[in-house]
C-alpha cells in the first residue's frame, strides 16, 4: 500500500505557521514577563525568539495567555538563581557614601587612549587605577553592558532577559537604590528594545531620546543633561548614580568639523570596505570621534571639580566592546564578528576615593567590576561567588590562569591566555587572541571545566540547608 505523500508546499506551510505562532506567543510572554514561557527560552540553544514590545501590544489581546500574578516573575519557573544568597554589608553612614559615575564610549579602541587623541581621559587615568589588560564580556553592546553591571558571563543574558521581572536589577544597582541613591541613565542605544532597560535599569529614569538630530548632538545633549543632574543632586545633598553612554565612536564615527584634527579622513561605508581599503583615513575618522567625546569627558570631570565632588565620586570610564578596523588583516571591520583583542579588549579607568593611582597589569574583565565596587565602595562582605563570575581586582590573584567567557549575538567564546575558542551552533573555531590568522593551542582541560562550571553555577539552585536541632 503506498504511503500518503505530504505535499512539500503544505509541509513547509505548516512549519512556517508553527514557527510564526511560537514567535508571537514568545513576543507577548516576553513583553509581559510571563516566566512560564520565557523561562524555557534558555533551554533551547538553537531557538532564537523575537522580542518586540510593539508587536506584543498588537497581538497580545488575541492570545489566551492569562497573566496571573503568580506567573509574573515567579522564580519557581526560572532557570536562574541570582544571587545565590542575600548580600551582607558593613554599615556606612549615608553622608560617607560616594557618588558613582559610569561613562562608556561605544566601541572604544584601546589604542586611542593616548594624549594626542584623548588628553582628558589620559589626565584622568593619571589620577586613577588603570586596568591595562581589560576585556569586555562581549563583542557587542548588550553582552558588554550586561556583564559590566551584573558581573556575570554574557551566556547568562538570555536567562536574565527572559525572566527580568523575577530578578529586578543587578545587585550592584540594588546596592545603590537600597541606600537611597538618585539614579539616572542617559543612553540613546535602544536599551528598551534590547531589554536592557527592563533587566538592568528597572525603575530607574532612563533618557534615551535627545533633542539634537544627529550623533554629535546626542552626545552634547547627554553631557549637558548629565552636568545638570550632578549639579541638582549635589545642591540637594543627595548621593547619586549616573550612567552615560556616548555614541560618537560607533561607526560612522561622527564628530563636529571643529574636531577634525586627524587627516586625511574617509567618506566610506565600512560595510563596503575590503582588503584593499586604506585603513589610515578610517582610523583618522575614528580618532576625531574619540577626540570629540574626550572633550565632553573633560567637561564632566571639570564639573565634578567645580562642585567639589571629584574626590568623593567613583568614576568608571570604559566601553561596551572594542572596534576593529582590519587590524587582523583578515577583512574584519567593526565589532561582533570575532573574539580577538581588537573587538574584545577595552580601556578601563577606575577612580576610587581613597585609592592611589596605579596600573594593574593582570588580565581583568567586566565581570570583575561589580564585585570590586561592591566590596571596595559599599562594604559587601558576601563572597563574590554568591553573585558574580568575577573577582575583586584589588584582592584576587590576577596572575593565576582563569577562563574568560565572551558573548556575541548568537554565540560565545572562551579566552585562555592568547587562545580563543569560539563556539558556534554547528561548529567551533580556534585562533590566537592577538591574530585571528594564527592557530590556538589545545584548550586546557582544567580551565575548560572551570568555565563550564561558571556558566552553569547560577542555573543550579543553592544547596538546601538542613535544620539542626
Amino acid at each position: 500500500i503506498p504511503r500518503p505523500r505530504m505535499f512539500p508546499g503544505l509541509l513547509w506551510g505548516l512549519l512556517l505557521a508553527a514557527f510564526a505562532a511560537s514567535q508571537v506567543v514568545h513576543i507577548v510572554a516576553y513583553s509581559r514577563n510571563d516566566a512560564r514561557i520565557t523561562s524555557l527560552t534558555p533551554l533551547f540553544p538553537f531557538y532564537m525568539p523575537f522580542t518586540s514590545h510593539r508587536n506584543a501590544d498588537k497581538y497580545g489581546d488575541l492570545l489566551p495567555l492569562e497573566m496571573q500574578e503568580a506567573a509574573l516573575g515567579d522564580m519557581s519557573h526560572s532557570t536562574l538563581h541570582y544571587p545565590r544568597e542575600a548580600l551582607a554589608f558593613r554599615d556606612a553612614p549615608y553622608d560617607s557614601l560616594p557618588d558613582v559615575l559610569v561613562l562608556m564610549l561605544e566601541s572604544w579602541r584601546t589604542d586611542t587612549l593616548v594624549p594626542e587623541v584623548m588628553p582628558n581621559a589620559c589626565a584622568l587615568a593619571e589620577r586613577s587605577v588603570v586596568l591595562t589588560d581589560h576585556l569586555s564580556t562581549g563583542n557587542q553592546t548588550t553582552c558588554g553592558v550586561f556583564g559590566f553591571f551584573y558581573g556575570l558571563h554574557a551566556t547568562y543574558w538570555p536567562a536574565v532577559k527572559a525572566n527580568s521581572a523575577a530578578i529586578d536589577n543587578p545587585v550592584l544597582i540594588d546596592a545603590m537604590t537600597d541606600r537611597g541613591y538618585d539614579c539616572k541613565v542617559l543612553a540613546r542605544s535602544g536599551f528598551d528594545r534590547h531589554k536592557i532597560e527592563d533587566a538592568v535599569f528597572r525603575g530607574i529614569d532612563v533618557v534615551d531620546r535627545f533633542p539634537s538630530p544627529d550623533v554629535p548632538g546626542w552626545d552634547r545633549d547627554l553631557t549637558d543633561q548629565l552636568k545638570d543632574f550632578m549639579r541638582d543632586r549635589t545642591a540637594a545633598g543627595r548621593r547619586w548614580f549616573a550612567y552615560g553612554f556616548f555614541k560618537a565612536t560607533h561607526f560612522s564615527y561622527a564628530y563636529p568639523d571643529s574636531m577634525r584634527r586627524f587627516t586625511p579622513t574617509a567618506d566610506l561605508n565600512v560595510a563596503l570596505a575590503d582588503m584593499e581599503t586604506p585603513v589610515e583615513p578610517i582610523l583618522n575618522d575614528y580618532r576625531n570621534a574619540a577626540r570629540f567625546d574626550d572633550a565632553l569627558i573633560g567637561e564632566i570631570v571639570a564639573e565634578l571639580e567645580a562642585l567639589g565632588r571629584l574626590d568623593r565620586t567613583v568614576i568608571v570610564l570604559t566601553s561596551d566592546h572594542g572596534d576593529e578596523i582590519n587590524d587582523n588583516r583578515a577583512n574584519y571591520w567593526g565589532h561582533g564578528t570575532n573574539f580577538t583583542r581588537w573587538q574584545v579588549q577595552v580601556p578601563m579607568i577606575l577612580r576610587l576615593p581613597g585609592r592611589d593611582p596605579m596600573r594593574v597589569t593582570g588580565r581583568t574583565s567586566h565581570v570583575d567590576v561589580a564585585p570590586t565596587l561592591l566590596e571596595e565602595v559599599f562594604g559587601c562582605i558576601t563572597e563574590p561567588a554568591a553573585y558574580s563570575n568575577g573577582v575583586n581586582v584589588f584582592s584576587a590573584d590576577l596572575a593565576a590562569p582563569r577562563p574568560f567567557v565572551i558573548g556575541s549575538y548568537v554565540n560565545h567564546a572562551y579566552v585562555f591566555g592568547n587562545d580563543v575558542f569560539a563556539i558556534y551552533p554547528m561548529h567551533t573555531r580556534k585562533y590566537a587572541f592577538d591574530d585571528i590568522q594564527q592557530p590556538a593551542d589545545r584548550p586546557p582541560a582544567d580551565l575548560m571545566q572551570r568555565a563550564a562550571a561558571e556558566m552553569s553555577r547560577f542555573s543550579e539552585p543553592p544547596a538546601a540547608t538542613k535544620d539542626v536541632n
